[in-house]
């Protein structure tokens, strides 16, 4: 193919440079915006985080922009810097917008589980009518304490030893006992079992 230019070369070729440099400008420009992973899982109180990856028209990732982050319900999850906190049980979409461009994941905010409960002191030899404190250590799947649950006290023999709704054991009678604490399904008892004396 021939190409016939007619008039000023000068100016076609600034035209040419005109017309390149808007072209580069595109090109580099935020097309899209991915936020990995999606969905994703987070207990109330714990934080997961999120990834925003940009790229231009061409596929090429863009590591030099900027990122706002957002949430649509900030009751449920919010977002710093792609790092999500959940805040109370529910799902919320969260947002990275650059450039006019937004990418969003989905962010399932659920209740932390109860998986063991611990109660100590283990063992122990009180006299009848003699009081002592125990206590109920609840702890999640990642050993973290959980001070928010419920727990319920209970005894093997009411007629040995009794316990208060807050772990207070008295002795009654002489004879051997297991005092259990109880959290949403799981348990934890004093091992050694208690013994009651006269």
């Amino acid at each position: 193919m021939s190409l016939l230019v007619v008039g000023n070369t000068s100016t076609i070729m600034v035209a040419v440079a005109l017309v390149t440099a808007c072209a580069d400008q595109s090109s580099s420009s935020v097309w899209s915006v991915t936020v990995t992973p999606d969905p994703v899982a987070v207990a109330v109180g714990h934080t997961a985080q999120l990834t925003a990856t940009l790229v231009d028209r061409d596929g090429n990732v863009l590591t030099d922009r900027e990122v706002e982050w957002g949430t649509n319900d900030a009751s449920v999850a919010v977002a710093t810097d792609g790092l999500v906190t959940g805040v109370a049980v529910g799902s919320a979409q969260i947002s990275a917008a650059s450039e006019g461009q937004i990418g969003t994941a989905t962010v399932n905010v659920v209740t932390v589980t109860v998986t063991s409960v611990t109660v100590t002191p283990q063992s122990a030899s009180i006299q009848v009518g003699q009081m002592v404190q125990l206590t109920a250590t609840v702890q999640d799947g990642d050993g973290n304490v959980l001070t928010d649950r419920a727990v319920m006290w209970s005894t093997s023999d009411s007629s040995v030893a009794t316990v208060s709704s807050f772990g207070l054991v008295t002795g009654s009678a002489a004879g051997s006992v297991t005092i259990t604490a109880t959290s949403e399904g799981q348990s934890g008892s004093a091992a050694g079992g208690w013994a009651c004396r006269c």
